[in-house]
């Protein structure tokens, strides 16, 4: 009954509506570089580089070297065991992670992929130990250690697998659309572990294309262009073309904008203490406490922070009134402390940690260690670029000379973390501009916070920093 009635729905509404030819489109076949090329796309705000070695392939699992690529590619990239991990981020320090992929396809090119973020002053020797990498997997013989740890992976995912009925249906689909062997899973595993060393190398030599591959390299020309331009590997030059964020090819930019005669870091950082207020005013303010909030999943963030001038700080993260995260430092030590997780910080970290509770830190430069790198964009608008210390670059507007943003990298129990601030809605308080809007972006997340008070000069008490 119900099957009529939709019937009949469907002849009332539709039965007007005439049949058209279907349109076909067809695309040219994807194919690889004629010689292995860096593809750099221009992202001037970019506080690392992105990597991507990526080639097309033909391969689909009725391929009789299937298994021996699968195996070859998880040696190579496929998890935190494998050789680009252990490489760029276990030894180099390079990076968080380094991983590879191989997607097949039935009907079309699939496509070898090798990918990683890196910070700026490694971006070269990262796309190089790339190469290092897929070279010697292409040319020497596997481990057995390798080869057997990469096979028991394999052997226990797939077990797992089968207990997702899901999954059990795709494996049914795979069969009867790609025209599979009706044993082509219940003989997987036999066919991985009948996978031997030289076949992992030849398919690694047949699907990796080092010396026929497209590295796309996305990151901040100024600091990254001029190591990628000098890039060999075996002794060949390695082309370099250059894109703009739309993948339109694009003349090399140029970053040697010109700065007004007797422009030094000096003079930029003293018209930035003039603008917000001149060095005298600065120096009278002894104590500072501002309070911000941001949306985050529909719930507000506060943070609050406290400063003195006795390398004083106190910095504590509130949701719903409740302190989930919680930063001091007093003169000669530092701790975090997250959900009752107490972390003390030592060396590097401790003296970085330190030097960053001053309540205006453009006071106290040392600028024979200061250098001004040239004129950058921020958010289309040119910007003086200062190069602090070597984890920390601040950008002050070529006009008004206030500071527009700050990217910092900090370390804490071995973990880089790069994170981009902006600055923006200056406002008087006392005499002196603060910023009241400061977008903040780590990683993934951004968060847009908003002054709601600073008070100067009050009395605070000295146990707040125990």
């Amino acid at each position: 009954m119900k099957n009529l009635f939709l019937k009949q729905y469907q002849e009332k509404h539709f039965e007007s509506w005439k049949a058209k030819e279907t349109p076909k489109i067809s695309y040219p076949e994807p194919t690889n570089a004629s010689q292995t090329e860096i593809a750099f796309v221009e992202m001037p705000n970019a506080v690392q580089s992105e990597i991507t070695f990526l080639n097309t392939i033909s391969l689909n699992k009725r391929s009789p070297d299937y298994f021996a690529a699968i195996l070859a590619n998880q040696i190579l990239g496929g998890g935190a065991e494998a050789r680009l991990f252990l490489n760029l981020r276990e030894d180099k320090g390079f990076t968080y992670g380094a991983y590879s992929g191989l997607s097949d396809s039935h009907k079309t090119k699939g496509r070898f992929r090798a990918s990683t973020s890196v910070r700026n002053a490694v971006t070269d020797s990262a796309v190089v130990e790339i190469l290092y990498e897929i070279d010697k997997i292409r040319n020497d013989l596997v481990t057995d250690e390798e080869l057997d740890l990469v096979k028991a992976k394999y052997a226990g995912n797939f077990v797992i697998s089968l207990e997702d009925p899901e999954t059990v249906a795709n494996f049914a689909l795979d069969i009867k659309t790609q025209n599979l062997p009706a044993d082509f899973y219940k003989n997987y595993l036999k066919n991985i572990n009948a996978v031997s060393k030289e076949e992992v190398m030849a398919a690694a030599k047949k699907y990796f294309l080092n010396d026929r591959a497209r590295i796309v390299v996305t990151g901040k020309g100024s600091a990254i262009l001029e190591g990628l331009e000098q890039l060999s590997f075996n002794n060949q030059p390695i082309k370099l073309n250059y894109y703009n964020k739309w993948g339109e090819e694009i003349d090399r930019p140029d970053y040697s904008k010109s700065m007004p005669e007797g422009t030094t870091a000096a003079f930029v950082i003293d018209n930035y203490l003039k603008a917000i207020g001149g060095s005298e005013k600065l120096k009278e303010i002894e104590t500072l406490k501002e309070s911000s909030q941001a949306a985050m999943s529909g719930m507000t963030i506060e943070i609050v922070n406290y400063k003195t001038t006795e390398k004083q700080s106190l910095t504590e993260m509130k949701m719903m009134g409740n302190i989930v995260q919680k930063q001091v430092a007093n003169k000669t030590y530092a701790y975090m402390e997250m959900q009752g997780q107490k972390i003390d910080l030592e060396g590097k970290e401790l003296e970085q940690f330190i030097n960053e509770t001053v309540i205006f830190p453009e006071l106290d430069l040392n600028f024979e260690k200061v250098q001004l790198i040239g004129i950058s964009e921020v958010d289309g608008q040119k910007a003086y670029e200062i190069k602090i210390s070597e984890n920390q670059t601040n950008f002050y507007d070529t006009e008004t000379f206030l500071k527009v943003q700050i990217i910092q990298t900090i370390e804490i129990m071995g973990n880089a973390q790069t994170s981009t601030t902006k600055f923006g809605d200056y406002k008087d308080v006392s005499g002196i501009l603060f910023p009241y809007k400061k977008s903040i972006t780590s990683g993934p997340q951004e968060l847009d916070f908003t002054t709601s008070e600073i008070d100067l000069n009050s009395e605070l008490d000295p146990k707040i920093f125990n």
